[in-house]
């Protein structure tokens, strides 16, 4: 078996860890560092030299900037952040409209009740409106004039609608879910 040389790895000036701290651009400074852009434009016209001679951003440097420079951190810390602003707004709209929806849903009645309802109100209807030959059948049978009968059947039609609509829609549903 031949000996084999060992092979010798090139050192880079730099290691790993350096290496993963100069990143192509400003906005992956901004989201490695989590300083928000405003501020790494104000740290790179500090005498630190964040920007290297390829263009790219020394994150050790800009954090060295920004430990050099507290004034300038202070300064973007206090003005808001329109992006976050928007997001914590944008959670209260929704929020507020989950709220609302829970509001709606809990006064939606389920469909079984509804329809119990409306057989209980048209029950009604239909009672009211067959008792109307048992009050007018006798006089009917008595008078010969078709006018007066018209106008008296509409008479008892028009009664027994409206003594309908005089009852409370509230007592009908409560009657209703009272007989479940």
């Amino acid at each position: 078996m031949k000996n084999k040389k060992p092979v010798k790895v090139k050192k880079s000036k730099k290691t790993n860890s350096e290496r993963h701290d100069i990143v192509a651009n400003k906005k992956l400074a901004s989201a490695k560092t989590e300083f928000r852009m405003e501020l790494i434009n104000a740290l790179c016209e500090t005498d630190v030299k964040i920007i290297t001679d390829g263009g790219r951003v020394d994150c050790t440097r800009l954090i060295e900037a920004a430990k050099q420079n507290p004034d300038i951190v202070k300064k973007f810390n206090d003005i808001p952040d329109i992006k976050l602003e928007k997001a914590l707004t944008a959670r209260v709209v929704r929020r507020e409209g989950e709220v609302r929806l829970e509001q709606t849903l809990q006064n939606i009645a389920p469909i079984e009740i509804c329809r119990r309802i409306l057989i209980r109100g048209g029950g009604m209807v239909r009672g009211k409106l067959m008792s109307i030959p048992d009050r007018v059948s006798e006089w009917c049978a008595l008078e010969t004039d078709g006018a007066k009968i018209r106008e008296r059947l509409i008479q008892e039609l028009g009664d027994a609608l409206k003594s309908i609509s005089e009852q409370p829609v509230e007592k009908l549903i409560k009657d209703t879910l009272a007989d479940k």
